[in-house]
């Protein structure tokens, strides 16, 4: 056989190839994409679909410099770039609110009547934070500009999970784990950056106690670890979806 036979057969076997690889990369987003849509119709969010704003009331602990503080919460989400939070803590006994606010590319902290410019290191974890909250409500993984395959199976505290890896453009992956018996989300992984460090963490999320809220189950209670560390827990009291959140909650305080 010639030089030049052997490498028409070369390229001919690595065409075969590339064409069952890119065969068998489609199945798998096909089936990524139907682990997705089961989850929304599990959870009931298809009701929602027009509604770009959310508010949450709740309350839990808050780790802060190695304490875990109480706090309460109302949190005003506006999808897919603002988020709003009001916090209140309680700090040796003295009464603190801070409120954050993220509005696209920008950011600011009220600590009492003290106004702080987000850094951009917070600005970038609060566009991932942000972003988390969007791609969980599950809905927008319908649109192709996310990218979705299969993670397979595993088995944590006692449930069966099916995993979905989510990429996009300029975005963290983020991993979304499913309660295969319940579809439900109950778990999140991506990378993100610490605001206050500026490192890299793991950042973890675990999603519990779905209640009928409103014709959709919501998850009321959430835990967030760092590096395996826990950085919150929290029950929320109410979960609304709104049309749309005023433009003047995401403006500088």
């Amino acid at each position: 056989m010639s030089g030049h036979t052997s490498f028409r057969s070369f390229v001919s076997v690595a065409a075969v190839l590339l064409a069952a690889l890119s065969s068998a990369y489609a199945d798998d987003a096909v089936e990524a994409r139907k682990i997705i849509e089961r989850a929304i119709e599990a959870s009931g969010m298809e009701k929602f679909a027009k509604d770009t704003g959310t508010t949450l009331k709740g309350k839990g602990t808050l780790n802060l410099m190695g304490a875990m503080v109480p706090f309460t919460m109302t949190g005003y989400f506006q999808m897919p770039d603002k988020s709003r939070g009001e916090i209140h803590i309680d700090v040796m006994g003295q009464q603190l609110e801070i409120i954050n606010i993220f509005n696209k590319d920008k950011g600011w902290v009220k600590i009492a009547d003290n106004v702080i410019e987000m850094a951009q290191d917070q600005i970038d974890e609060a566009k991932d934070s942000t972003y988390n909250t969007y791609i969980t409500s599950l809905l927008p993984l319908r649109e192709p500009t996310y990218q979705l395959s299969t993670l397979g199976t595993t088995k944590e505290n006692g449930m069966e999970l099916v995993g979905v890896l989510v990429k996009a453009k300029d975005k963290p992956d983020v991993k979304l784990w499913f309660d295969s018996k319940t579809r439900l989300l109950v778990k999140t992984q991506m990378k993100t950056k610490d605001g206050t460090t500026g490192q890299e963490v793991n950042e973890e999320s675990y999603l519990s106690d779905y209640r009928n809220s409103k014709g959709a189950k919501i998850a009321f209670k959430y835990k967030t670890l760092r590096d395996g560390k826990v950085l919150l827990e929290a029950e929320l009291e109410s979960w609304e979806s709104v049309p749309k959140h005023p433009d003047s909650l995401f403006e500088k305080p």
